[in-house]
């Protein structure tokens, strides 16, 4: 707790001298500082409020998905209405885990999120270089004819710690004609979007203690997506490196 009061002082002196100002009656922008999967209530997001003021009902969108604030909890776990700039709030409401840094933005009505939230996938569709379907069955193959130059990832995990843990293993597997690239991560079970995202950029998904739901399994099957199944981290690499080698 050392230094504490000094840096709350300084941080005031600071925005006082450069003038930082945040607008508390616009609609609110902010960041995602972290996500998680709860068991009871679903996807839960931290989001840290930078501009206007967040509040209960919100059409929001996250990334490449919209919701509505369904409920807000303060710092210290006290459910709250809203949450004007500077704020750290969790919030529920949103289909699926987003993403840490992914940027937050509250909208006039569903159907301007549902827009905006449409233009962002497929913008990160068109990002996405399409490279035809790979398996990890396949995939040797594919690169003595020359059609895949590296093995695109979407990972899917349980917890933060195990996606670290895989992001970790894979950085290392490969070698210099062909390396392990990771496309996108997440935690939760595998989504539709996820499997359109693997569609349009080439690449297997590997699902780690967690589940695909229904729709992301027809999907998967409907664009000859690969998803692969894993509870244990040394398989999964295993599995990698036995495709890279043939």
């Amino acid at each position: 707790g050392e230094g504490i009061d000094e840096l709350l002082d300084y941080i005031l002196l600071v925005a006082e001298v450069q003038d930082i100002r945040a607008n508390p009656t616009r609609l609110a922008t902010g960041i995602i500082i972290e996500a998680r999967l709860e068991k009871n209530s679903g996807p839960t997001a931290t989001v840290l409020v930078q501009q206007g003021t967040l509040k209960m009902g919100d059409n929001i969108v996250v990334g490449s998905m919209s919701g509505k604030v369904r409920a807000m909890f303060n710092d210290r776990g006290k459910r709250i209405q809203k949450a004007p700039p500077s704020t750290p709030v969790s919030i529920l409401g949103l289909p699926e885990v987003p993403q840490a840094g992914d940027h937050l933005e509250a909208t006039e009505d569903e159907r301007t999120a549902k827009l905006m939230a449409q233009r962002e996938l497929e913008k990160r569709r068109a990002e996405a270089a399409p490279l035809g379907q790979v398996s990890l069955d396949t995939l040797y193959m594919q690169m003595q004819e020359g059609t895949v130059k590296e093995l695109d990832v979407v990972l899917k995990s349980d917890v933060q710690g195990s996606s670290e843990a895989i992001k970790g293993a894979l950085s290392k597997l490969g070698e210099e004609n062909m390396k392990v690239r990771l496309i996108h991560e997440g935690i939760g079970n595998v989504s539709e979007t996820d499997v359109h995202l693997a569609g349009a950029s080439g690449a297997v998904i590997i699902a780690f203690n967690v589940k695909a739901d229904g729709a992301a399994q027809r999907e998967a099957q409907r664009e000859h997506v690969d998803i692969r199944y894993y509870e244990v981290i040394y398989k999964l690499i295993e599995d990698i490196q036995a495709a890279l080698v043939g």
